[in-house]
Parts: C-alpha cells; sequence; structure tokens
C-alpha cells in the first residue's frame, strides 16, 4: 500500500478526530498527519 492509499483509506477518519478533538476543522494538522505519515512510510 503506498502512501496516497493510506491517505485515501483513512482520510475521513482523521477529519473527524481532529474535529473531535479541536471543535473545527483545521487543514494544518492534517496536512501534519500526512506529512509524519509519509515519513514513517517505510514502517507500515
Amino acid at each position: 500500500m503506498d502512501i496516497k492509499e493510506i491517505i485515501q483509506t483513512h482520510q475521513n477518519n482523521i477529519k473527524k478526530v481532529i474535529k473531535l478533538i479541536t471543535k473545527e476543522e483545521n487543514e494544518d494538522i492534517e496536512q501534519e498527519i500526512y506529512i509524519k505519515a509519509w515519513q514513517k512510510s517505510d514502517k507500515y
């Protein structure tokens, strides 16, 4: 599974968790999550 598939598979859940925690949509946090996932993608 490549990083693009991981993002597409989990994008809705990530957005829901961010909104649950921050009470708002936050694209900056979402982007940081994807960057971290990409940086660690060799471990998936």
